[in-house]
């Protein structure tokens, strides 16, 4: 069931907060108990007891069936690396880079061509992360056809353009270079596109088999389909790695090539192709040593480009993209009395969304903690409407922090951003759901297929009550799995919907007459772990809990390895890579430590070949 958040006009506050509840309730998979998951999810990797063999007695530690820790056999071979096509943002960046490397100034002639073709290639679609998408459709096929040639149309379309691609020698009316000239090209251009050099049989085909024979090998129809061909050449569209030797002891092991290692670090930090100095170490043999590799590694991870698309994972993984239009209830009467002076722009969104961002980026500095994530203090709002609803001046970047009022907010779980919703009501379940999952890495299962009637709500109770009366009815198949859930979301009823402060809930009428003020109880079980019955004040408390916990770093690790890996993890062959990541999260407590592990992890460089 998806609720649609524009659906609430004429609707009493009552109604619109059962929908938006019923809603939470089809997403949040209340059957079973926490934890519960069947013999295929431990042996594919999606839950289990982290040792690899689904049989629940494993040497790592776990919280029921959630993993705390990883077992590490470093003589297990890693996990087989099938054969994937650039994400789609990669495919996009990589575009990007190579109109700003051959036509400079001019790049923008290629990008601003190659916007309506796009619109023809499927976005990347996951319940997870868009980098697990494998699918190969006749549209991807159909989309990169109409970019490639448009790409390449646009670039070739003058003579300073084919200047600047292929050099003088395209221009000079001198028949007598033009091979040559064209077989330059191909080798130089073919390099970036492929992100290495280009083999003998490669360059005759490009520079022979693709060109018209009865027109000038420079001639700007043959520039033009030599590099639409390259364009779509699978070892452009897909990371193609053939390794160098294979391990002696295992012919399906391979290391890769310096080449191929280059390409893992860019498209792993960039989401796009190596630059220069990655393809001279790759070329020099640097990045085949333990020094050079280490080097380029913390070289690329201090580029903005790796800010930029650790902002994309961070994005993904918190889902951000969820956080609903605030603006959608404005001018309706009740709507616009519990917003009173805080009613919000159609811009508020988006910095609540850059807000949570910057705070990602204070925790992964040099100078910033795991810990952090979930317990920081420091605002980074930077706008004046958001900095209200925290109570405190804008944060100018660059300018010393400014601190959140004392003991109401800590870290993520408290952020305006994972609080707000487009009603005056809050959404405990849906909070709940997002700490889960997200956060914590618990199974929920599905939702069960009928929920039945919604029992009578009292519209002058609290949001906490409501949500209780919905979902614990004696009985219900629903009750056990929102013990754990709901709790989590109560955690933080002390702000509104806004994600302004309150120690009070006040129900409005449909006219913006006030009905009544009730308290906000925070008090929660949440059992972050299983067997910790401990009782948090409010959700200040509860993220401590959730960092003591170490789940969240363990969960983190699941989550970075499957976004920068693009599949599944499996805890058997990845179990190495998962401890490295969970290790610097947790006992390190370095969240940039944890960023970098998985290309320092030395399974970075090896591949496995996947099984006939």
């Amino acid at each position: 069931m998806t609720f649609d958040w524009r659906r609430t006009g004429g609707l009493t506050a009552t109604s619109a907060l059962v929908l938006a509840l019923g809603a939470s309730l089809g997403a949040s998979g209340c059957t079973g108990l926490l934890g519960d998951v069947d013999d295929e999810a431990r042996a594919g990797g999606g839950q289990g007891d982290g040792d690899g063999d689904g049989d629940g007695d494993g040497d790592v530690e776990t919280d029921g069936s959630t993993p705390l820790t990883f077992a590490c056999d470093p003589a297990l071979p890693p996990s087989p690396a099938p054969l994937r096509r650039l994400s789609r943002r990669a495919y996009v960046n990589t575009l990007g880079a190579l109109a700003s490397r051959f036509l400079g100034d001019r790049a923008a002639s290629a990008t601003d061509a190659i916007q309506t073709p796009l619109l023809l290639v499927p976005q990347d679609a996951s319940d997870d992360y868009r980098n697990l998408d494998q699918a190969i459709s006749q549209d991807h096929v159909n989309g990169t056809y109409e970019v490639a040639r448009a790409f390449a149309a646009a670039a070739t379309a003058d003579a300073a353009l084919r200047e600047r691609l292929a050099g003088a020698c395209a221009t000079n009316a001198d028949a007598g270079d033009d091979a040559a000239c064209l077989a330059d090209f191909v080798a130089r251009f073919g390099e970036r596109a492929f992100r290495r050099p280009l083999s003998d049989a490669e360059r005759t085909f490009f520079s022979t088999e693709v060109p018209r024979a009865d027109l000038s090998p420079v001639a700007p129809e043959n520039l033009r389909d030599v590099m639409a061909v390259l364009l779509l050449a699978p070892q452009f569209l897909y990371h193609v790695e053939d390794g160098r030797e294979a391990d002696p002891t295992d012919p399906d092991r391979f290391a890769l090539t310096g080449f191929e290692i280059a390409s893992r670090i860019a498209y792993h930090f960039w989401a796009s192709m190596p630059d220069d100095a990655l393809l001279d170490a790759a070329r020099s043999g640097r990045l085949e040593t333990e020094e050079g590799f280490v080097a380029e590694v913390e070289r690329v991870f201090a580029d903005p480009r790796t800010t930029v698309a650790l902002d994309g994972f961070f994005s993904e993984w918190l889902r951000l993209d969820e956080v609903p239009p605030l603006d959608i209830a404005v001018g309706t009467p009740a709507y616009d009395a519990f917003a009173g002076d805080d009613s919000p722009t159609p811009e508020l969104r988006e910095h609540m969304i850059q807000e949570v961002i910057e705070l990602t980026r204070a925790a992964r500095s040099e100078s910033g903690s795991f810990d952090d994530l979930f317990l920081s203090d420091v605002s980074y709002a930077t706008t004046e409407d958001l900095a209200a609803i925290y109570g405190v001046a804008p944060w100018t970047p660059g300018t010393p922090a400014v601190n959140l009022p004392e003991g109401q907010r800590a870290g993520l779980l408290t952020r305006a951003a994972l609080l707000a919703t487009s009603l005056s009501a809050t959404r405990p379940i849906h909070k709940g759901v997002t700490i889960r999952r997200r956060v914590l890495c618990d199974d929920l299962g599905d939702p069960p297929a009928d929920m039945g009637e919604p029992p009578v709500i009292d519209p002058l109770s609290t949001t906490r009550e409501k949500t209780e009366t919905l979902t614990m009815q004696e009985g219900s198949s629903c009750a056990g799995c929102h013990t754990s859930i709901n709790a989590l979301g109560y955690a933080s009823e002390n702000f509104d919907a806004l994600g302004r402060h309150r120690t009070e809930e006040i129900l409005y009428a449909e006219d913006g007459s006030e009905l009544g003020r009730l308290p906000v109880d925070t008090e929660v079980v949440p059992y972050v772990l299983t067997d910790d019955d401990r009782t948090a004040q409010d959700a200040v408390e509860m993220s401590r809990f959730i960092v003591e916990s170490g789940k969240p770093q363990a969960c983190f690790a699941r989550h970075y390895f499957r976004y920068t890996h693009g599949r599944t993890e499996d805890f058997e062959a990845d179990g190495c890579a998962l401890e490295t990541i969970r290790t610097a999260a947790r006992d390190e407590d370095s969240l940039r430590g944890a960023l970098l592990a998985v290309a320092l992890d030395p399974s970075f460089r090896v591949r496995l070949r996947a099984a006939e």
